[in-house]
């Protein structure tokens, strides 16, 4: 029974953490709602703290903001997200989900908004249909809030 506990705790985590993944409400329209509210202070925080952010995001193509919640529990690295993605041009909003896999030995959560701004329609397009894949990921750090 003790060989089951590690597996056991590592799927503990990793569900505790793919169910905080997802935009509140219970209805379709009330999540697009709180992802809404969500790309409004994710913006709204990186503007106070990049004034010149503002301008990059006005002049894009499109930008994309999504909420990221992602864990490592000794080897195994999970995350899930969502956000959503604004074409300037045309106002045209789409609703996205993200998921990450990965490994590495360590220990720790990560609760992330991540902003994305493209300059070029290509770029946007690529985007749009087949997302994105970002790796790396190197960090030591302790702290809270």
């Amino acid at each position: 029974m003790p060989r089951l506990r590690f597996p056991v705790l590592v799927l503990t985590v990793l569900a505790v953490v793919s169910a905080c993944a997802n935009p509140a409400g219970n209805t379709r329209d009330q999540q697009r709602a709180a992802v809404r509210e969500m790309r409004t202070d994710a913006l709204n925080q990186l503007y106070s703290e990049v004034p010149s952010a503002k301008a990059t995001i006005q002049g894009a193509v499109g930008y994309a903001v999504f909420s990221s919640i992602s864990t490592k529990v000794f080897v195994v690295a999970s995350g899930r997200g969502y956000g959503i993605a604004h074409n300037n041009a045309t106002g045209k909003e789409t609703y996205m989900r993200m998921l990450e896999l990965g490994g590495g030995v360590g220990f720790g959560l990560k609760d992330l908004r991540i902003v994305l701004a493209f300059k070029s329609k290509p770029a946007w397009k690529n985007f749009i249909e087949n997302g994105i894949e970002i790796g790396g990921d190197a960090e030591v750090a302790a702290k809270s809030g």
